[in-house]
């Protein structure tokens, strides 16, 4: 195709429907996924409304597959929308919500033209598993743009879904980073002016003391397919005789991390190696790329760089050390 624009002065330019699809699909980096976390957040509808879910309001983007000058979709609602579910087997089955654009522009429809929701109802088996992504194309999907939003688990007899059914898929976009939470320490860590020792428990077989647990900590929900930056900054590392300050930043699955966990980075801070007086600040930084949705926490150890000599956090100020964890975009590939 040639050169072609958007939004040209009234009844001089023809604006085609890939104008505005592709503008959507620059500002969101032809990303696919809901544009806030509670968008469309799925939950189980009151009892009385029968077997169904409530998806919240909100909006999201869906890119189009069938042409790569197709733009992408924007799509939003201002309510609560119910959806009916389909009716149980005599098996469990695993069903999958998409959110989907339905456009005749690409190809023949077998449902309605526009936004809909569409469930995949899964194959009933004593241990179902969701449909495959080529099993949803072949029977599902329409021409247009579609994102899959949630696995649902349907059982013998249900009268209606509990949260634990519902396993969300969608990711979120975001335009430019997004602080997620904050976790602050104010004191001298250890406390009481105290240092970490020879009796802390020891790194991964070598000779550096670090602490058991994590002091800056934090449990958060990881969405598919992300890309998360984590800082921790601290004010005053100190440290005595013979040694320098070593940080691990580590995470884990789950609601607890290690000092064994995953680790993100490590680095080291040199210290004047006097007690008696005050030291410099610095900073340490590790990446979550593209990890499975679901619990994680993260951490920050401290222990010595060296054979003898001890270490600590001072505050100044009541500031100590800060953790920040940043949703950065969609993964990238490492390379």
């Amino acid at each position: 195709m040639t050169l072609s624009s958007a939004y040209i002065g009234a009844d001089s330019y023809e604006t085609k429907v890939e104008d505005d699809r592709n503008l959507v699909k620059a500002v969101f980096n032809g990303s696919s996924g809901a544009l806030s976390a509670g968008s469309f957040a799925l939950t189980p509808a009151a009892p009385g409304a029968g077997l169904a879910l409530n998806a919240a309001a909100g909006s999201a983007v869906l890119a189009g597959f069938n042409s790569t000058s197709q733009g992408s979709y924007f799509v939003w609602n201002d309510v609560v929308e119910t959806i009916p579910w389909v009716a149980p087997d005599t098996l469990p089955r695993i069903d999958t919500l998409l959110l989907q654009v339905a456009d005749p522009q690409y190809g023949a429809l077998t449902t309605d033209a526009g936004p809909q929701w569409i469930i995949a109802t899964g194959n009933p088996a004593g241990s179902p598993v969701a449909l495959s992504d080529s099993a949803l194309l072949s029977s599902w999907v329409q021409p247009g743009a579609y994102m899959k939003w949630a696995n649902v688990a349907v059982n013998p007899g249900d009268t209606s879904f509990s949260s634990g059914d519902i396993t969300p898929l969608q990711s979120v976009v975001y335009k430019g980073n997004r602080v997620m939470n904050i976790v602050r320490i104010t004191t001298n860590w250890p406390l009481n002016n105290t240092y970490i020792g020879t009796t802390d428990t020891i790194i991964g077989g070598g000779s550096a003391p670090q602490q058991a647990a994590a002091k800056l900590q934090k449990t958060f929900t990881v969405l598919p397919n992300r890309l998360y930056k984590v800082t921790a900054t601290f004010t005053l590392v100190d440290a005595d005789a013979h040694t320098a300050a070593d940080f691990a930043i580590r995470y884990a699955s789950g609601s607890t991390v290690a000092n064994t966990s995953t680790i993100m980075d490590f680095k080291r801070i040199n210290t004047d190696q006097d007690s008696s007086s005050f030291n410099q600040g610095g900073d340490i930084v590790g990446y979550m790329n593209g990890l499975a949705a679901g619990t994680y926490t993260v951490g920050v150890f401290m222990h010595r760089g060296g054979a003898s000599g001890n270490v600590r956090l001072l505050q100044l100020n009541n500031k100590c050390a800060v953790m920040t964890i940043e949703d950065m975009g969609e993964s990238v590939t490492e390379g």
